[in-house]
């Protein structure tokens, strides 16, 4: 018999567990179906998530235009007449022009304190103070910040200068690192000195040392070091300019800065003052001989500036908007939120919005020879205009810059004034808002659409779950079937090898009997 005749179904062990495979990414169909779905909602929802942010960007901006007290366009900027003296800038909106007299006595400074000098190479510390006979001769304290730090060093006996002040050094940066900062000065190639600064500037971080004495004759190493008096006190003495002594740089009182605005007195630990002049910060640079003028008046380019962060954060919104609402008819190509209309409507209400005339209160706006009268009714009365898409741009900005200049008010008035709210007619800032609130408020649309999504999410995760439970037991019941279907073709085999056995074996037999 041929090998031709074989049963189909022989060998398919080998090929069951890809028809199984195949089979069951036939019957995946409507899992596959729903995990594109959930990606197109969490595309969609990223998207919303998106423009919510941008929107919110956008309302928190105009939240300040609205406030009748805060005047975003007519932007103060502050001069020095002498900025090498003193540096001044805006740390917050200033809200009246004026000038200040400004005189500088004297600039903060970090109080420093050094030891006396010594030879580099000499014993005279480690002679002095030898081998103490308690702890208290290697011991002292020191006092800053309202922190007290004791510093302590090993045994000194036997070691240079230099290596007892370097011992020193490295104790206090240590142990009192966060306050004070302590250094080596070689004046000569011969000398040492310690030199102690403090971390900040200012009499409230001034050094001080102090000594422990006890009944025994060997000397404290401040005391040597002539940080500390015979007495154990704070060695508080001005050194003189070239002396070998110890002491201190700079007198107490001479610590903080000390300046005057119009005769007024100011006291300050540091040279960098917020607090003096609301909105202002003042850099002191050195002192001044007489007064030198600080003004404060428009600034006409930060102005400017100002209408631009306005105009970049709008367009921000509208261009995110757009790119995610967009639908090319030609190509098909769409953007995640092109089926939701309310995205699209959006940008054409925002530019309606920003284009229409603001009518002051007492002015009726069906008079159109009252409201051509007015000096600025809109944003194209202040130099601004907008593109086909919806987004702003400044068009003349000198323009811009005289209704800056000469209407200041006029132009804060365009964004934030309360105006005839029996006919609607609000201030830009309010009427954006009014459209933008009802998207971003807590139960706006945004939060709305995202809650529907979420929704949607969660059933299509329970249907994709579902799914995979029905192909795992399919596929458990195809691969039973299969188990079973591969035992027959192998009984199958079986028989017929047998059949084929006997076949051959009854032919030779008549053969021989012949």
């Amino acid at each position: 018999m041929s090998s031709s005749n074989v049963n189909p179904l022989f060998g398919l062990g080998n090929n069951y567990e890809l028809l199984i495979k195949n089979l069951i990414s036939l019957e995946s169909t409507k899992k596959n179906s729903y995990l594109d779905e959930k990606d197109s909602q969490q595309t969609r929802k990223s998207a919303i998530d998106s423009v919510g942010s941008k929107l919110t960007s956008l309302n928190k901006l105009l939240g300040d235009y609205q406030d009748l007290n805060s005047n975003q366009f007519s932007v103060l900027g502050a001069t020095s007449s002498n900025e090498d003296a003193f540096a001044v800038s805006t740390s917050d909106i200033l809200q009246q022009t004026g000038s200040y007299n400004i005189e500088i006595q004297q600039l903060a400074k970090f109080d420093n304190k050094v030891s006396a000098q010594f030879s580099r190479n000499g014993t005279d510390l480690s002679d002095a103070v030898g081998v103490p006979t308690g702890a208290n001769e290697l011991s002292f304290d020191l006092n800053v910040n309202g922190n007290n730090y004791t510093i302590t060093v090993d045994s000194i006996a036997g070691k240079t200068n230099n290596e007892v002040l370097d011992a020193v050094a490295t104790q206090i940066n240590d142990v009192a690192g966060a306050d004070a900062q302590a250094s080596i000065l070689r004046e000569t190639s011969g000398t040492v000195r310690l030199s102690v600064r403090s971390r900040e500037t200012g009499g409230d971080f001034q050094l001080s040392f102090s000594n422990i004495n006890d009944a025994d004759p060997v000397a404290n190493l401040a005391i040597e070091l002539g940080l500390t008096k015979a007495d154990g006190t704070d060695n508080d003495t001005v050194i003189a300019s070239g002396s070998t002594n110890g002491g201190r740089l700079y007198a107490a009182n001479t610590l903080d800065a000390k300046f005057s605005l119009d005769g007024l007195q100011f006291t300050r630990s540091t040279n960098e003052i917020d607090d003096a002049i609301t909105g202002l910060t003042l850099n002191l640079n050195k002192t001044t001989s007489g007064s030198e003028t600080l003004t404060i008046d428009t600034n006409s380019e930060a102005s400017v500036e100002s209408v631009q962060n306005f105009i970049d954060t709008y367009n921000a919104a509208i261009t995110d908007i757009r790119s995610k609402s967009f639908l090319n008819g030609e190509s098909g190509d769409r953007g995640p939120l092109s089926r939701d209309r309310l995205f699209k409507d959006l940008t054409y209400t925002l530019r309606n919005a920003i284009i229409g005339n603001v009518i002051p209160e007492g002015v009726d706006p069906n008079d159109s020879a009252a409201v051509s009268a007015l000096n600025i009714k809109n944003i194209f009365d202040i130099g601004l205009n907008a593109n086909q898409d919806g987004t702003l741009y400044i068009d003349d900005e000198s323009a811009l810059k005289s209704a800056l200049a000469n209407n200041p008010d006029e132009v804060q008035g365009l964004f934030s004034t309360q105006r005839t709210t029996e006919t609607g007619y609000t201030g830009l800032a309010d009427r954006l808002s009014s459209v933008i609130s009802d998207f971003v408020k807590s139960d706006g649309l945004i939060n709305q659409l995202k809650t529907t999504i979420d929704d949607r999410i969660e059933q299509l995760n329970n249907r994709i779950q579902q799914q995979e439970e029905f192909l795992a037991r399919r596929e458990e019941q195809l691969r039973e079937e299969f188990t079973q279907l591969e035992a027959l073709s192998q009984q199958a085999q079986s028989q017929f090898q047998t059949l084929q056995s006997i076949g051959a074996g009854g032919y030779n037999t008549a053969r021989y009997t012949q």
